[in-house]
């Protein structure tokens, strides 16, 4: 699927921004909230300072400080989150539904972290998974659903960020012989990709390019240069180009992961601070199906009984 952008203005203006348009008076509303708290801050450590002496505790002061603006930062924090939350739920599920009827958003995602794991791109036991911003897409013979996804290992300072970015799950009506892995090795953390796949059997392929920007890993060689065509390979490779992030792709049983690292549907910081930029949603959105429309030039013939 293509998203024409030029044929979605329309669709947008008539049914989308006004329901943009009428949300605005609330966040001119936490603007002066917030605006509140910031002056009523300021004045109370302003008084403060003028009653401060010699014999104050200093130490206390400055404690009493940092509190209080502690509490403020967490109380804008939910304001901005709490606006952020209403909006989405109010904007996006009709926006994604203007661009096609088949796309189904939620913001907040019912994720299984055996997803994740079952994909096989980080073999290491997963400390946390959270998610959001969800879009479902129906089909005739798929069912689609994108995540944003931040996956963490290791717990206090040890816990680290394994993968985050949008991960798609999608569940076919054939199923693969054997597991297939497809790793971009072209970023900095190639050493690392190297090692923890170092035990299993990479593939040779036919296509030197491909093969420039992309592990693959499969138990059945045979099997594997089979169902990866030429055409496959060369559709990913524009895709990579294209949206210029890191792309893992894992086949299991019948269900395609595709995990991409560094990219959002949506921004949530911009949504509080800027306009939504519909433009932008729409690019990343065609991006992502494009590498998902990828999966049609596999060369699948394993029917599930």
């Amino acid at each position: 699927m293509h998203i024409n952008i030029s044929d979605f203005q329309k669709t947008y203006y008539e049914n989308v921004k006004p329901l943009e348009d009428g949300i605005k008076q609330e966040k001119k509303k936490i603007y002066i909230i917030i605006s509140i708290i910031i002056i009523i801050t300021f004045v109370i450590i302003m008084i403060s300072q003028m009653n401060i002496d010699i014999y104050s505790n200093m130490k206390e002061i400055t404690d009493s400080y940092l509190t209080i603006i502690i509490i403020d930062f967490f109380i804008i924090i939910w304001l901005v989150n709490s606006f952020t939350s209403k909006l989405k739920n109010k904007i996006f599920p009709g926006l994604f539904k203007s661009i096609d009827s088949n796309f189904v958003y939620s913001s907040k995602a019912k994720w299984q972290i055996d997803q994740f794991t079952d994909s096989g791109f980080y073999n290491n036991k997963i400390n946390s998974c959270m998610s959001e911003d969800n879009l479902y897409i129906k089909t005739d013979n798929q069912d689609i659903n994108i995540y944003e996804l931040e996956v963490t290992h290791g717990q206090g300072k040890q816990e680290k960020t394994v993968f985050s970015g949008l991960f798609a799950h999608i569940v076919l009506n054939k199923s693969f012989k054997s597991d297939v892995k497809i790793i971009y090795n072209k970023h900095k953390d190639f050493g690392i990709i190297k090692s923890m796949f170092a035990n299993e059997d990479k593939v040779n392929l036919e296509n030197i390019e491909f093969e420039e920007n992309y592990d693959v890993y499969c138990t059945d060689q045979i099997y594997a240069r089979r169902i990866l065509t030429l055409t496959f390979m060369e559709k990913l490779l524009q895709a990579t180009d294209k949206i210029n992030n890191r792309i893992q792709i894992s086949f299991k049983n019948n269900n395609i992961y595709i995990a991409i690292s560094g990219i959002k549907l949506i921004n949530d910081e911009a949504l509080f601070f800027k306009k939504i930029d519909m433009v932008m949603i729409l690019k990343t959105l065609d991006n992502i199906m494009e590498i998902i429309e990828v999966i049609n030039f596999l060369e699948l013939d394993e029917q599930i009984v």
